[in-house]
């Protein structure tokens, strides 16, 4: 992927997400290749906010950075936070779109956000009138890419995509347009980009792949710090995900996973490491005591290293419904940690001969088969965790 010398990144927060992750990583490949770098948030807010490196120029948020987390459930809350000419008379000249929105249908929450966007938010160049750049790129999905294309005046314009475009729905008249404002739409998989290129014949051209980079040497090194896991067992299976609480990865899965494992006659502890709002812990929660199976699991909530949990416990699980590229899975190889994960996207992509992974439909009786199937595989589970860790250098990957 051919940059120029000093380039704009943008990115929405630094959340403990595998797209921030990726951001970073990102970072210092540009500063290995004496790229200039000023990185565009929209909020400054996350974690790892204190993880991005000093050589990049870190610029103000945006005024109305917040609406670039809206959802169908903080709308409303958001809307409210937004301060710009014009408000009252948006909402009766947007009443439609505001009503599909709060409706759920499909397709509303970004003809929602385009309209707001281009209302409440300045051009780049009305924001920072002194800064100019070789190339622009929009690291955090669709929502800078629209950023990108309408507001920012640049040369050369990439977009950077780390999802299954087909979840959620997203409608692809609004999506066209966009994709075909920029030099080229990164994916993170060749999945992706084949999926992409089908969808948008006429576009194919744009599509290319950029494999993420994990920063190796850091993570071997956090992994090995001390930890203690509650109500451990040396008899019991550890299973462990990290992620978000959400649909999107599958977590209300967990309770019927453990139901079929204890009706198997299976001693498991499930460890979630993540975030997640209180209604989907609570939903979780509610299901597991409903089930019989609340003992099983252990909720740690966000871990700032989740790497020592990786060494610690027997087995990765992911249940995603639909997936990009997952890093999770990324970091189970890297530390030689057995998976489980659905068979979403680019899960055969990921799934290479030397990793110990098992893929699953995406269903919860399928997933414990294929946790059952790695237990059962003690001996090689062993050996495999005995492997060094595979240090081979990440980079590009043309499609």
């Amino acid at each position: 992927m051919d940059l120029s010398k000093h380039v704009l990144v943008i990115g929405i927060t630094m959340a403990m997400g595998g797209t921030e992750k990726a951001l970073l990583s990102f970072l210092e490949e540009l500063h290995e290749r004496d790229i200039l770098v000023s990185l565009l948030l929209a909020e400054h807010r996350g974690p790892l906010m204190g993880e991005i490196p000093p050589y990049v120029s870190l610029l103000p948020p945006l005024r109305n950075g917040k609406l670039f987390s809206l959802s169908r459930r903080n709308a409303l809350g958001v809307f409210a936070s937004l301060r710009f000419p014009g408000k009252r008379s948006y909402l009766v000249r947007h009443r439609k779109e505001i009503c599909r929105l709060l409706r759920g249908q499909s397709g509303a929450g970004e003809r929602f956000f385009l309209s707001l966007m281009n209302e409440a938010i300045d051009d780049f160049s009305k924001e920072y009138p002194d800064h100019t750049y070789d190339a622009a790129l929009a690291f955090a999905g669709d929502r800078t890419m629209f950023y990108l294309c309408d507001k920012i005046d640049s040369p050369k314009k990439l977009a950077w995509l780390h999802f299954d475009y087909r979840y959620p729905h997203r409608e692809d008249a609004v999506y066209a347009p966009y994709f075909a404002r920029c030099d080229a739409v990164i994916s993170v998989s060749h999945s992706c980009t084949h999926l992409l290129s089908e969808r948008f014949p006429h576009l194919k051209d744009h599509f290319i792949t950029k494999l993420n980079r994990l920063p190796i040497a850091k993570i071997l090194a956090q992994a090995k710090e001390p930890i203690s896991l509650p109500d451990a067992d040396k008899d019991t299976i550890r299973l462990l995900s990290v992620m978000r609480l959400c649909y999107q990865k599958g977590a209300d899965m967990i309770p019927r996973i453990l139901y079929e494992l204890r009706r198997r006659g299976y001693v498991v502890r499930w460890y979630l490491v993540g975030t997640g709002n209180r209604r989907e812990l609570r939903r979780l929660r509610r299901n597991a005591k409903r089930l019989g199976v609340a003992d099983m699991l252990s909720y740690l909530g966000r871990k700032d290293n989740p790497y020592p949990y990786y060494l610690t416990c027997d087995l990765l699980v992911l249940p995603s419904r639909y997936e990009g590229m997952s890093i999770t899975v990324e970091e189970a190889k890297l530390l030689r940690l057995p998976y489980v994960t659905t068979k979403h996207l680019s899960a055969e992509e990921q799934c290479d001969r030397h990793a110990m992974g098992q893929l699953c439909e995406m269903t919860p009786q399928a997933l414990a088969d294929g946790i059952i199937q790695l237990i059962q595989k003690e001996k090689e589970r062993e050996q495999y965790r005995q492997l060094p860790s595979d240090e081979m250098e990440q980079g590009d990957v043309s499609p």
